[in-house]
């Protein structure tokens, strides 16, 4: 029987870096940068190569967007306003 019926892998998440700064506190992550959606999809591939049941891997979270083209492309196919 198969204990672990998913394994989410969370990308990290930078959002309360302003929070603790508003706050007048330290945060060790504050230089942290998110993660690519490469450096993701690495990081799930590897966890699949080491599991006995590969299906149960997903990945979640924000990632850094680094293709600023990418999303003008994405924005004319889906007829998003790019004001």
């Amino acid at each position: 029987m198969d204990v672990v019926q998913r394994w989410d892998l969370c990308a990290f998440n930078n959002l309360c870096r302003d929070k603790y700064t508003r706050l007048g506190r330290a945060w060790k992550y504050s230089g942290t940068e998110l993660l690519t959606k490469k450096e993701m999809e690495s990081l799930t591939k590897v966890a699949k190569n080491i599991l006995d049941n590969p299906g149960i891997v997903e990945w979640s979270g924000s990632t850094k967007f680094e293709d600023v083209e990418s999303i003008t492309n994405t924005r004319k196919k889906t007829n998003i306003c790019g004001c």
